[in-house]
């Protein structure tokens, strides 16, 4: 069993010809953790059924919860047919082969075919819940499994591996007041639902795709899953930042050509020249945080031997302008359809600055003149962000974050990692994302630490 990247090209039809299965150890715990998602599912079409695998020993409350159960899924768009129970003891659930042929038992004899299967996240602190996990993995095999967060009971930091890790997340902004309906069917456990906290999680879940409410899912992938079950994952998948990369790299490596600062006589002000650094960190880091397979990146300076042979194999980002970057310099600006490019004055790398060739103007960066020091800081800055199929190599991509001076690169970063903004940025490209090249200028407030991309700068282009 492992981790994998999908793309998210040529997926299958996305609606009542897909099954999912929602698993909960005991009635509520699907509510909990995922009744955004299944509302969201059964109004795209997609079957839909809840499998309860506890059932509390006190037949009454027993069979009181199992009411509420079904209500509650009823509210989300299941039909009572479509809830089963396992009856397998409360506080005792334990993953041994007569709980895992129960289970398989129960899905042979209603011919559930599931081609995504959800269930508690093994980082949890109920046992019951860790259990239920174990049962789903030796229950469905060939399946990619979804792994929910139970508020009560979610494990967010471990040393091991087996923290909560989101690598799937869905938008149920729209969908929140089901959600809430289908918890208040739940009324014997409503001093156990904590709503609040339950708000507060998909607050942050929500936050994390440029959302306002969310859900989160961790993801198995086990041997033998098919790649149409993982492209329906990937359709499920809200994040704006997967599904911008998902579409570029297609599963393939992106190879970071980053600048080296150049040898200059004298520095005009007095701030740190590593922003470009900072931009790329950003991205691993969010690569690590919502990423659904291994880190495609790796980063390699622009002054590597033969590294203009990375322009005709892989997918390339330039980070830096041109000054600092040889690639930026010798190769970038000279590509047909370019609108933007950055220029300077020799010697010394002087008067640094945009060129925008379609309106023959030039853009500058802003400064604080200290009087009587000689020297300046910049407060704003300016950064070029491009989008294009790579004229080496037109089936690869070509990305640029190439600022005036680094805050201007990191800018371009920012709309490339974090998920509210590039949420705002697909919706200016958009895709198929390289049938055309795209520039947007994004200004950077250093003092607000704040970066804007203009809608009015967009340019398309073709090479």
């Amino acid at each position: 069993m492992e981790e994998s990247g999908f793309a998210v090209s040529a997926l299958p039809a996305f609606g009542n010809t897909n099954v999912a299965i929602f698993v909960g150890a005991h009635p509520d715990d699907v509510e909990i953790g995922a009744a955004g998602t299944v509302s969201w599912l059964t109004s795209k079409g997609w079957i839909v059924w809840f499998l309860i695998l506890t059932t509390e020993e006190n037949a009454a409350v027993g069979g009181t919860r199992k009411l509420e159960a079904v209500a509650a899924a009823e509210m989300l768009g299941v039909p009572p047919n479509q809830v089963l129970f396992a009856d397998l003891p409360d506080t005792r659930l334990v993953c041994n082969g007569a709980s895992v042929k129960k289970v398989r038992e129960l899905i042979r004899s209603h011919s559930i075919d599931a081609d995504v299967v959800f269930t508690h996240t093994r980082a949890d602190s109920h046992k019951d819940h860790r259990e239920a996990n174990e049962i789903v993995t030796a229950a469905f095999r060939e399946r990619p499994i979804l792994g929910f967060a139970v508020v009560n009971s979610l494990v967010r930091s471990r040393v091991d591996d087996t923290a909560f890790r989101a690598r799937v997340f869905v938008d149920i902004s729209d969908m929140y007041e089901s959600k809430m309906a289908a918890l208040s069917c739940h009324v014997s456990q409503a001093p156990r639902i904590l709503k609040p906290q339950i708000h507060a999680l998909s607050s942050e879940y929500g936050e994390a795709i440029g959302a306002d409410l969310g859900e989160a899912f961790d993801l198995l992938v086990q041997e033998g899953t098919s790649a149409e079950r993982l492209r329906l994952v990937a359709e499920i998948n809200q994040s704006a930042f997967n599904s911008f990369w998902s579409m570029i790299l297609k599963d393939r490596k992106l190879i970071i050509l980053h600048a080296e600062p150049v040898w200059r006589r004298m520095r005009d002000g007095g701030w740190q020249s590593d922003r470009d650094r900072e931009g790329i960190g950003s991205l691993y880091r969010a690569f690590n945080d919502y990423w659904h397979g291994r880190i495609p990146v790796e980063d390699q300076s622009c002054r590597t031997p033969g590294v203009e042979d990375y322009l005709d194999a892989y997918d390339v980002l330039l980070s830096g302008g041109a000054v600092s970057n040889a690639i930026t310099r010798e190769y970038f600006n000279h590509f047909r359809g370019i609108r933007y490019v950055i220029d300077y004055s020799m010697p010394n790398y002087t008067d640094i600055r945009i060129y925008d060739r379609v309106k023959a103007a030039t853009i500058r960066a802003e400064y604080d003149i200290r009087e009587g020091v000689g020297k300046k800081n910049v407060t704003r800055d300016v950064g070029i962000l491009t989008i294009m199929p790579n004229p080496m190599n037109r089936e690869k991509a070509l990305i640029g974050c190439m600022g005036i001076h680094g805050y201007g690169s990191l800018a371009c970063f920012k709309y490339l990692s974090h998920p509210p903004l590039v949420r705002e940025l697909q919706e200016w490209i958009q895709p198929p994302l390289l049938d055309h090249g795209h520039q947007l200028l994004v200004y950077y407030d250093v003092n607000n630490n704040r970066a804007v991309a203009h809608a009015d700068s967009h340019h398309s282009f073709e090479l």
